[in-house]
């Protein structure tokens, strides 16, 4: 078979109805990895890889610009540890 693949958009900046929305699609269609792109999606694309016990692959796009936020250190080094995989692509 194919690669079936789902883009979910957060609502807003903070919206606890994705982990339920990715984990029922996971269920539903019985997904073997989940691969996110972004801190948000990545966040929680690895706690419902983790509650599923689905790999999670980041997947990192350089645009160039770099996130200085420092609210997201912490958690990003937290949740680092939680990805099976990690790609990474830029243009430089």
């Amino acid at each position: 078979g194919g690669i079936e693949a789902h883009a979910l958009e957060l609502h807003a900046k903070y919206d606890p109805r994705f982990v339920w929305r990715l984990a029922k699609i996971c269920r539903e269609r019985r997904a073997r990895v989940i691969v996110a792109r972004s801190f948000s999606t990545g966040v929680v694309g690895r706690v419902v890889g983790r509650l599923l016990g689905i790999p999670v692959v980041m997947a990192e796009h350089s645009t160039g610009r770099i996130d200085h936020d420092p609210k997201k250190r912490p958690i990003e080094r937290l949740f680092a540890r939680r990805s099976d995989r990690s790609s990474a692509s830029s243009r430089r």
